[in-house]
């Protein structure tokens, strides 16, 4: 035993601490007052005790300011408590921000400054800079802070005494000199955030400085570099020293610097940073520290720019570092021209130059002047030498005319030509003095690249300012531009090279559109062969190369282009086509040039040279396809694979659809890709030739495929346009079949008996009666299926649709029912069947129906209403009621746990479902009610009654509530009251999940009560009330065991509302005394600490506004009987309610 804070044990602490937690949480703002001895608690604990004592004090300070008090610390008490939040309470953010926030509050009105300066120097500056790092969130807050603190007005003079006693060797003692001296002393130890802080320290001091005392800047910085310099990490020491000197660059002081007597020592000091230290020197830290020293001082860092280079030379990123910050340097000079030769002198000029520093040259020189970027262009020229390959020069001039912004110079295009066509032929003039030198003596890859792009960028350049002319000149070579760079013999040798493909690729692909912008009739087919050869490089790679310009081209240099790859497009399916149909102008290219390639590949007349007729799509569209027509073609599979993911409902051009539908009757073998594009496209709302549609539908009867023959006969027999077609095939084949007496081809007459359906109403009734009888007396029918329905279903339907008097088939149709019969549980397609039947039933059996008819007639149509009304009107009522009266013995209680029973059960309530939206005679509605009122009494005990542990109990509850709010909707106030009650006892019993799974229903079906039996609910007011409570409870219970979506959660609270609303439109007054029990059962749950998300809680409370609406003022009468907290998180939900949503909706 000992004691804490006054207290006898560790126990007794910790146990006091939870106390004063609760009473926090359940007591007012007004109600709390705290005295002094608290807070000396608050310190004492925080200093000596560990674990839970101290989470209990820092959860009562936060509750204290969560509830907007302030704790009265005394000055000396907030250095202790924020001294040991800082040291061992960091990681609580919320603490350190409230106690930082009153710290900063208080040092302001503290007298003592001094007193003040002394205690942030010697025990909090380490530990604020630490949360200065750890916190960014707090670093303005902190730096606040130690800026009023460290740097206040007061230390003026101070500042100024040390800065001086530094110039004069003299160790002075003054009050700033606690700071210095803690800064050296954490420096030193490599402590990294008092580093970051260090720069604040400089530019203040700067500030300071007055200006013909600029020499004292020189040795304030040489004080903090000395201390920088006993720091064993290197990276630590760069930082510091780099951060240091870039004040320097900032406040423009090192000319100032330089141009003093201390120029010498200045440049000695800067040099031993750089050199004398032994540094990773491939560490990116040191070459921003070059880079630093280079905008400070770049006689000097030119002076050892060789030395640098090879320090930099085994690391790219180093070298591009100091590079790019070489160029911004000569670029804010305006001094480009200067820096490459600079750069030639220093390093090797073989070297290749990281990407990043080319494309940070050519960024700076597009940003130069016209007449700047010439004097640049000259200076490159000049520089490089006939007789020695400079590859630096050759990759800056690359990157020079990649930047040059041709279409943005503000001068006359006959100037711009006339000054760049010298450069421009100097340029070329000695990139080939040196090609046949590097491509045939250097096996380096990279400087054969280096060589080739430079020509690429040059042929860009060209291709640029060929563009303002009005005439261009003629191109006889496709492989180069203004005369050979490379012999054919060259190129093909490099072809083979695969590091150098991609730069031949694009030289390749450049040559093509300089060759497309002079005349497509001059490009060679065996180039383009060629091109497509290499392995890596598609039709789509070389669009993407020419996409920027492509859309610039005419028209008929676009489809030129396309028609120079589209074998290779076709013959390869695995590339990526998606360009070509990514829009319909390409779609049209894309189409005319499968078009004319297929014409051109397949054509079977070459005895004499015919004319070409040019595909016009916008020409009449009759005329179009029998143009089509005249080419005979056997359509290579591959070619209308190009068009399968093709939206053909958006396509507005007729003739695109006509020349696609054209290729794909014409397509070898017949696949189903074709088909599909063809019922595709008579989906579409164009109107097609007729021909075109004739020799589609000839086409599909020829597939074998029926659901191909049954989708486009019922889009043709649906279009009043193409019906003659139809009617005209069907009678063809008739009159075909007469003349060749193929009546008695069974297997022909089971094929064309899809298009026989369809065109049922168009042919003639007799040649329709023949072909039936004919299958009727067949004793044998064809094997192959030609349809999904059975060939003895599609001529039932036939009979029963077309047929006008069909007495000598009854026989037929009745026993052809007996099938359908057997099959309709199996047969999803037969429905079609049993409509045809249902239509004309009463003419079929001729009242020997049974019941067993009827019931799978209502079974398969049970969303057929008036078909079902008609049939059940001409059935007797006895029959009726035995009908009804066997299906109803299925819902059995108690109601066994096994598939079969259940499913019976739920067949027999969608039978009573389906009869309720029936049209029934006067006897059979009677019979009907009695029924319906009977069984919804039984819900209540068939659900009461059903075992908990049953398998599929949710199925049986979710059926039977749907019949339930079916048939109230339905017959409305027409059912007996006494069953309002028995639905509302089926939701009492209910487990928690089920009733949450079926909320939707539960309060739909309490909502229908209340409107259509609003007297008999009345009088059971603490029923409903139950069932509010058991779905809130439901709710609230799922949220806490986290076993449904967030979403599936609101959705039920706002069911629970809208019920909740009802309750007040229909019965505000029953329920006004009582429902307050709700109010506080719902407050009760919400106390035990389920936790739930905001929009959840949100939606829920709305519940209980809505229930404020009906109790009134009269929860306050019952809140004595509450806890504290149920109490108060009651009145904070009606004090929201009469704030927000009292007023709801009045005017």
């Amino acid at each position: 035993m000992y004691r804490v804070s006054g207290l006898d044990s560790n126990e007794i602490v910790h146990r006091i601490w939870h106390q004063l937690i609760y009473c926090l949480k359940n007591l007012s703002k007004e109600q709390v007052n705290i005295k002094a001895s608290f807070i000396k608690a608050i310190i004492d604990t925080l200093c000596n005790e560990t674990g839970e004592s101290n989470n209990a004090v820092i959860e009562c300070c936060l509750l204290i300011g969560n509830q907007g008090k302030e704790l009265d610390y005394k000055y000396e008490q907030l250095v202790d408590l924020l001294r040991i939040v800082l040291t061992k309470h960091i990681e609580n953010e919320q603490l350190l921000t409230m106690v930082l926030q009153k710290y900063s509050t208080t040092v302001r009105v503290q007298g003592n400054i001094n007193k003040v300066f002394l205690d942030l120097s010697k025990q909090l500056f380490s530990p604020l800079l630490d949360g200065r790092s750890l916190y960014p969130s707090l670093l303005p807050l902190i730096d606040d802070i130690l800026k009023h603190i460290l740097f206040h007005r007061t230390w003026i003079s101070a500042y100024r005494e040390y800065i001086q006693s530094i110039s004069a060797t003299k160790p002075i003692s003054c009050p700033v000199s606690p700071l210095f001296t803690a800064l050296e002393t954490l420096i030193r130890a490599g402590n990294s955030n008092v580093i970051n802080f260090l720069p604040l320290v400089f530019r203040h001091c700067i500030n300071l400085i007055d200006p013909e005392k600029v020499s004292d800047i020189f040795e304030l910085l040489v004080q903090m570099n000395t201390w920088l310099e006993k720091i064993e990490n290197e990276n630590l020491y760069i930082d510091g020293i780099c951060q240091l000197l870039r004040i320097l660059d900032e406040k423009h002081l090192i000319d100032q610097l330089l141009n003093n007597s201390l120029e010498e020592r200045i440049t000695n000091w800067m040099k031993d940073i750089l050199f004398k230290r032994s540094f990773e020197h491939t560490s990116e830290n040191y070459a921003n520290l070059s880079v630093v020293c280079l905008c400070l001082h770049p006689t000097l860092v030119e002076t050892n720019l060789s030395e640098l280079t090879k320090l930099f030379s085994h690391s790219n990123q180093c070298l591009s570092i100091f590079l790019i910050g070489y160029i911004d340097l000569y670029s804010r000079m305006r001094s480009l021209p200067k820096f490459t030769k600079r750069l030639s002198i220093a390093f090797d000029t073989s070297i290749i130059l990281p990407d990043q520093v080319l494309k940070h040259y050519r960024k700076c020189t597009s940003e130069c002047t016209h007449t700047l970027i010439d004097e640049i262009w000259l200076s490159l020229l000049d520089q490089l030498d006939n007789n020695r390959i400079n590859f630096i020069i050759i990759q800056l001039i690359s990157a020079l005319l990649d930047g040059y912004r041709l279409f943005d110079l503000n001068i006359s295009h006959a100037t711009l030509i006339e000054q760049s066509k010298i450069k421009y032929d100097r340029t070329l003039e000695k990139l080939r003095q040196q090609v046949n030198e590097i491509m045939s003596t250097s096996s380096n890859a990279t400087h054969r690249i280096c060589i080739l792009q430079c020509y690429l960028s040059l042929g860009w350049f060209s291709l640029c300012l060929t563009s303002f002319l009005s005439s261009i000149p003629p191109v006889y070579d496709l492989y180069n531009h203004n005369g050979p760079l490379l012999s054919q013999t060259q190129w093909i040798s490099l072809q083979a090279d695969t590091e150098i493909q991609p730069i031949l690729f694009s030289l390749a692909c450049q040559r093509l559109y300089r060759a497309l912008a002079v005349n497509e009739n001059d490009i060679d087919p065996k180039f383009i062969e060629n091109l497509l050869e290499l392995s890596s490089f598609s039709s789509t790679t070389v669009v993407d190369q020419l996409e920027p310009f492509f859309d610039f081209l005419p028209k008929t240099k676009q489809l030129k282009l396309v028609k120079l790859f589209i074998r290779h497009i076709i013959e390869k399916p695995n590339i990526d086509r998606t360009w070509f149909i990514s829009n319909e102008d390409r779609l049209r290219l894309i189409v005319q040039a499968s078009v004319e390639y297929a014409i051109e590949t397949n054509s079977h007349d070459d005895s004499q040279i015919k004319k070409k007729r040019k595909i016009d799509f916008e020409e009449n569209i009759d005329s179009f396809y029998d143009h089509l027509q005249t080419k005979s073609c056997t359509i290579d599979g591959k070619i209308i694979s190009l068009f399968t993911t093709v939206t053909f409902a958006s396509i507005q051009t007729p003739g695109l659809l006509i020349s696609i539908g054209w290729l794909a009757l014409n397509t070898a073998p017949v696949s189903l890709e074709s088909m599909q594009i063809l019922l595709d496209i008579i989906h579409s709302s164009k109107v097609l030739p007729l021909l075109l549609i004739n020799h589609l539908l000839e086409f599909t009867l020829n597939t074998n495929n029926e659901k191909m023959i049954d989708q486009v006969l019922t889009v043709l027999s649906a279009n009043e346009n193409y019906q003659s077609i139809v009617k005209t095939k069907a009678n063809q084949i008739i009159n075909t079949m007469k003349s060749n007496e193929d009546y008695q081809n069974i297997r022909l007459l089971e094929k064309h008996l899809l298009l026989f359906n369809h065109s049922r109403y168009l042919i003639s009734s007799n040649d329709l009666c023949s072909i039936i009888d004919r299958l009727i007396n067949s004793s044998t029918h064809s094997s192959i299926s030609y349809s999904a329905l059975d060939t003895r279903y599609i001529i039932a339907m036939i009979i029963l649709n077309s047929v006008s008097s069909y007495n000598k088939y009854l026989i037929y149709l009745q026993q052809t029912w007996k099938s359908i019969a057997r099959e309709i549980h199996e047969n999803d397609n037969l429905k079609q069947v049993v409509i045809s039947y249902a239509k004309h039933w009463v003419d079929v059996f001729q009242s020997n129906s049974t019941i067993d008819d009827i019931n799978s007639l209502v079974k398969c149509l049970n969303d057929q209403y008036e078909l079902i009304s008609k049939v059940i009107q001409e059935i007797d009522q006895n029959q009726f009621q035995q009908w009804i009266e066997n299906s109803i013995q299925n819902i059995k209680i108690p109601l066994e746990d096994q598939a079969d029973n259940i499913d019976n059960c739920q067949q027999a309530f969608q039978l009573l479902q389906t009869l309720t939206h029936c049209s029934l005679n006067k006897e059979q509605n009677i019979y009907l009610m009695t029924i319906l009122n009977s069984t919804l009494t039984k819900c209540g005990s068939l659900l009461t009654h059903l075992p908990m542990e049953s398998s599929r109990l949710s199925q049986v509850v979710s059926f039977v509530f749907m019949f339930a709010n079916n048939i109230l909707m339905a017959k409305k106030a027409q059912l007996r009251s006494q069953i309002a009650l028995s639905l509302l006892q089926c939701c009492l019993h209910l487990p928690m999940d089920i009733l949450f799974l079926q909320h939707s229903n539960i309060c739909k079906l309490v909502s229908l009560l209340i409107k259509h039996h609003t007297a008999t609910l009345c009088k059971h007011v603490p029923i409903v009330e139950t069932i509010l409570k058991l779905l809130l409870q439901s709710v609230i219970t799922q949220a806490k065991e986290k076993q449904q979506t967030e979403e599936d959660l609101i959705e039920a609270a706002r069911d629970i509302t809208k019920l909740s609303a009802h309750l007040i439109e229909q019965c505000k007054e029953d329920f006004r005394s009582t429902i307050v029990y709700v109010l506080i059962d719902y407050v009760h749950l919400l106390s035990k600490g389920v936790f739930m998300s905001s929009a959840l809680k949100k939606t829920l409370n709305g519940v209980a506004f809505e229930l404020f609406r009906i109790s009134g003022e009269r929860v306050e009468q019952y809140s004595g009987q509450m806890s504290v907290a149920e109490r108060e998180l009651l009145k904070q939900l009606h004090q929201q309610f009469k704030q927000y949503h009292m007023f709801k909706g009045a005017v």
